[in-house]
């Protein structure tokens, strides 16, 4: 054959395929992206040798990224509460300042996940992280 002289020939399937129901696993498959399509379609072309078919399928694509993706705010949260045992934990590591009521400042700590409520008198108490996030620390 010659490969700048091509020519058509049909092809004659003369197989029986009816005992099979069908293709039970493809011969080949090939992507076609839309960047090589005339149409500007993905299509994956499915070569199913049972059957001697061909199965086109168009692929449909949606973006996984969102321009107007905003990340979730930051959860903080003070355990137990109220405090028992001199300890409260904090769900994840934070920077942190511990007021009275009154609105003194008690303590500070950075990359903290514990505040030590040992040496605090009976009362409410203000924890605020480094992000603003306010919670009250009630210590008994």
């Amino acid at each position: 054959t010659d490969p700048n002289n091509v020519t058509f020939t049909d092809y004659k399937n003369s197989r029986s395929v009816s005992a099979y129901a069908g293709d039970h696993g493809p011969e080949g498959i090939t992507f076609i992206s839309a960047a090589d399509s005339p149409d500007n379609k993905n299509y994956v072309i499915v070569a199913n040798e049972i059957s001697g078919t061909l199965s086109i399928f168009e692929i449909n694509t949606t973006n996984l990224s969102n321009e107007d993706f905003t990340a979730a705010p930051k959860t903080f949260a003070v355990f137990p509460n109220p405090s028992v045992n001199g300890i409260a934990y904090l769900n994840r590591v934070a920077d942190v300042e511990v007021y009275d009521y009154s609105g003194k400042l008690i303590q500070s700590a950075k990359q903290a996940l514990t505040i030590d409520t040992s040496k605090m008198a009976t009362g409410i108490y203000i924890v605020k992280t480094s992000e603003g996030i306010v919670k009250k620390l009630i210590v008994k």
